[in-house]
């Protein structure tokens, strides 16, 4: 009986086991046959804004994303979107980027020593060279400061080398440079990845992943619906922003053409993949173009992006809640504060040799078993690719708790060959040619040649050896051509041709980034040339004086054109060691310049600038001039003053300040209005017989890819006339 009782209640367990068992099962297969949702961004550059509209509103709805596939500046938005970011953080981090900056090759000013900056400044185009020819990069842009930006956003993923393990599974798409096939990323190292799928031909640098050259993957696919599907997703939310194909109307310049280009070679295969969309989203994005980066047209795109996605909203809605899909609980990915703190425990680099890194490494102060923040180890980052020996410097972070910092850098051909063309109305056309030549084997060695091929041509070799802090060797030979004028009552009554031969030797030191410290020793060689009009009482022969100097400069103006804030100041003596006469004679100067946005559109500048002489019978070469809109100086006594002629004035010591207010009406187009104030004398420091002087501006400009165009009309109380002036391209 016992026995009978025990197989019934046995009986009961294994088969009550079973049902459990078959009810789990069942459970699973419909979990695991529950569809999975790919989202589709496609490329487009800038017009790529509106992913993140789309984005917004999917979160709204909370619609669940299983997986992510996109190409160019898809590939960017859902890379960063894969690490977990949610929408909004993507909205603010678009806006907030100085896209003009991000997508270039500047360095960052404040790691650019003062002579670099304006030196840098001069350029249309650069070349590499080396003995025997050009070396021409295959991409204007090397894209250092996207890199740079793509590796903050993603750090706490550096080591997720299979993108299947990202909050959100992801790949992107890429194209090999020399088969021309289509490259699937779905492993690496992810800012690489992205970098590579956003390199638009002949804009940005091929980059190397695993011995392949990739470029941008919208010439192969750029609308990787397929590749979404091969990952497991069922149904596919795809967005398109990509262009039809455009009329000869429509094709205005480079980035159109460039376009139409990738347009027609992957036309067929994202035809192909558009129908197989299920949810197909496509913002409208008429009169912008894949080249349109700027922070407003990010807020229209966003705006237009959303509006698309509201309007299949519905549609997405009743499938979420007919599936009854659920999106997973996910832990936001936030910003990481720039205070944060790391051990950096090793430091591994490739692409050069360890002891030329490790010098430029230690004097961004990043060492071994140091404990520094995120915001030191991004600077260390900037200031190494600012040195200008590499064209790239990548940075990664793996570990725990210590931190490997793998560093991999390509070295540049230091040999550069420059140039630059300029057009105003008082020197008219010029053209600048400079080779440079840096010796990487000994460190701060540079070597730069200029030519400026004018009217007035100027000539020079400059040889340095920068140190940092420590004392460092300066020498420069300079032959220019300029002329003096003679004005009486605002017309010109003489003109005397000149020339002048400058040797300079000295020692100079770079007390930190951004400013240095010259002392030296001079030879002017003044010859005369021929002279017309009136030139009665200018008793100027021809001269050589040899002089000690010194100087000081501070730079840490954001840009050298349409700065937005910083300072420049600058000061510098020079004293004459044969005046003749028995009269020794020093020569101040002192330049203060500040600018400061009192809103986004809206920039004041402020500056003082003075020139005093001390001692008697100066020659007439050392005497100041003022006058006209010129922003070079080679003979170091010329001092720009709204609505006078250039070197109008001829005077003793004098001093002027101006205040500017400038107004950024679109993107690239100013307008601003000038006031000067200036005091000048036959007298030292201007203490007796002062005569002042006030001048009024109005300047319109354009920054183009030139170099800025300007437009000036001025004038003063001490002529009423308008002076028109305009400018053309870089000034040197």
């Amino acid at each position: 009986m016992f026995i009978q009782q025990f197989h019934s209640r046995m009986k009961r367990l294994i088969i009550t086991v079973i049902y459990f068992c078959f009810a789990f099962y069942l459970f699973g297969q419909a979990a695991s046959t529950k569809p999975k949702i790919g989202l589709v961004l496609s490329g487009g550059g800038a017009k790529g804004f509106a992913h993140v509209g789309v984005l917004k509103v999917l979160e709204e709805a909370k619609i669940p994303i299983d997986y992510i596939a996109g190409t160019s500046i898809g590939s960017i938005v859902g890379g960063i979107y894969a690490c977990g970011y949610d929408a909004a953080t993507l909205e603010k981090i678009v806006k907030r980027q100085d896209w003009g900056t991000l997508l270039s090759n500047e360095y960052k000013p404040e790691f650019v020593t003062p002579f670099d900056k304006m030196d840098e400044s001069r350029y249309n185009v650069s070349f590499p060279f080396d003995q025997k020819k050009l070396n021409l990069s295959n991409g204007v842009l090397n894209g250092q400061n996207a890199m740079e930006l793509f590796s903050y956003l993603t750090i706490g993923f550096h080591e997720v080398y299979d993108f299947s393990k990202l909050p959100i599974p992801f790949l992107c798409i890429a194209t090999d440079l020399t088969s021309g096939e289509e490259v699937v990323l779905d492993k690496g190292y992810l800012p690489k990845a992205m970098r590579a799928s956003m390199s638009i031909p002949a804009a940005f640098a091929s980059t190397e992943i695993n011995g392949q050259m990739l470029v941008d993957g919208g010439i192969v696919n750029n609308y990787p619906v397929d590749r979404a599907l091969r990952m497991g997703a069922n149904i596919i939310i795809g967005v398109d922003i990509m262009d039809s194909l455009m009329t000869p109307e429509d094709l205005k310049g480079i980035p159109e053409v460039v376009s139409q280009m990738m347009n027609f070679m992957g036309r067929q295969k994202s035809n192909q993949n558009a129908k197989r969309v299920d949810f197909y989203i496509r913002p409208y994005i008429h009169g912008y173009s894949a080249a349109s980066f700027n922070s407003e047209t990010a807020e229209i795109l966003i705006k237009r992006g959303e509006e698309a996605a509201r309007r299949v909203l519905p549609k997405l809605i009743r499938l979420r809640d007919s599936l009854r899909l659920v999106a997973k609980p996910q832990t936001i990915h936030h910003l990481i504060n720039k205070d944060t703190t790391l051990v950096i425990s090793q430091i591994e680099v490739t692409g050069t040799d360890r002891a030329k890194i490790a010098f430029y490494l230690g004097q961004t102060g990043i060492k071994r078993d140091q404990r520094v923040t995120l915001e030191h180890l991004k600077n260390g980052i900037s200031r190494l690719y600012s040195t200008g020996n590499y064209e790239y410097v990548n940075y990664q972070l793996v570990g725990n708790k210590k931190k490997t910092l793998k560093v991999e850098v390509k070295e540049r051909k230091n040999n550069m060959v420059n140039a630059g063309l300029h057009y105003d109305s008082d020197l008219r056309s010029a053209m600048l040619i400079n080779i440079t030549i840096r010796n990487q084997n000994f460190f701060g060695s540079r070597l730069s040649m200029d030519a400026k091929l004018s009217q007035y041509p100027m000539f020079s070799g400059q040889y340095s050896i920068d140190r940092g802090w420590k004392p460092g060797f300066y020498s420069k030979l300079m032959y220019v051509a300029d002329r003096y004028y003679r004005y009486s009552a605002g017309k010109k009554t003489a003109e005397i041709e000149m020339s002048l031969l400058n040797l300079q030797l000295a020692a100079h030191s770079f007390i930190t980034d951004a400013t240095r410290f010259t002392l030296g020793a001079s030879m002017d060689s003044y010859k005369l040339g021929s002279a017309i009009g009136d030139t009665t009482g200018y008793n100027i022969t021809n001269k050589t004086f040899f002089n000690l100097f010194a100087k000081i400069e501070h730079n840490r103006m954001d840009k050298i054109y349409f700065p937005t804030k910083g300072t420049n100041v600058s000061g510098g003596a020079k004293f004459l060691l044969n005046n003749g006469n028995n009269n020794p004679i020093l020569i101040g100067d002192f330049s203060f310049k500040r600018a400061r946005s009192v809103s986004d559109r809206i920039t004041l500048l402020y500056s003082l600038n003075s020139r005093l002489i001390f001692g008697k019978e100066e020659s007439y070469f050392h005497r100041s001039f003022l006058g006209g809109v010129q922003q070079t100086n080679y003979m170091e006594n010329n001092m720009p003053f709204n609505g006078l002629h250039r070197m109008e004035i001829n005077t003793g010591s004098v001093g002027a300040a101006r205040l500017e207010a400038r107004l950024r009406l679109w993107e690239k187009i100013y307008i601003s209005a000038v006031g000067d104030f200036g005091m000048y004398s036959e007298e030292n420091l201007m203490l007796t017989n002062q005569k002042t002087i006030y001048g009024f501006g109005l300047n319109g400009a354009f920054d183009s890819v030139v170099g800025p165009i300007e437009l000036n009309l001025s004038f003063t109380n001490f002529n009423k006339d308008i002076i028109p002036f305009l400018s053309l391209g870089y000034w040197f």
